[in-house]
Parts: structure tokens; sequence; C-alpha cells
């Protein structure tokens, strides 16, 4: 159980000093024994792009670069494009 709002609202008790001592303290404590494992599985990176195209069909090539390097690529063939749709196109690369 997360204790935060009772933690900052206590720290204006006593004298400052003792107070922020005891705030480092219990939230040293309360930060141990939370769950973050979920961050060991985000992406380091992640991206966006766009651009305009006319409606139509395309084959479109998706290319993931470590600095200059190529790195993955990716083809997408017969990629309809709509007039006021959403016209998306995901891809990722592990």
């Amino acid at each position: 159980m997360c204790m935060f709002p009772r933690i900052i609202r206590n720290s204006f008790s006593s004298t400052r000093a003792r107070d922020d001592a005891r705030i480092a303290h219990r939230l040293n404590r309360e930060l141990r024994g939370m769950d973050s494992r979920q961050g060991r599985f985000l992406p380091d990176r992640a991206y966006a792009g766009g651009i305009n195209l006319a409606p139509g069909l395309y084959s479109i090539t998706i290319n993931f670069f470590n600095g200059a390097h190529l790195i993955h690529s990716e083809r997408h063939e017969n990629v309809r494009v709509q007039a006021g749709a959403l016209n998306l196109v995901t891809s990722y690369f592990f």
C-alpha cells in the first residue's frame, strides 16, 4: 500500500530537517516495494512519422537504422490509402 499522501500531509508536523529525513526514509521504503517490472519491457526508443499521399494503392518499405547502418527492412505491398480515413501502417523491430 502506498502512503505518499500521508507522508506529504505529515511533513509539516515538526521541525523541517527532521521531517525531511523522515519523508526521505519513508519514500525510500515505499519505493523499494513497488512493482517496476513493466519498465524493463518498454522500448528504448519510439518514433512516429507521417507523409501525405494521394488516395491509391502503394508498396512501401520501412527501414530501421542504427546510425548510418541499415539493421532491418520491412516491405508492405498493396497498402490502400483512402481519403478521409485513418491510413496507418505499423512496424516494429527488436
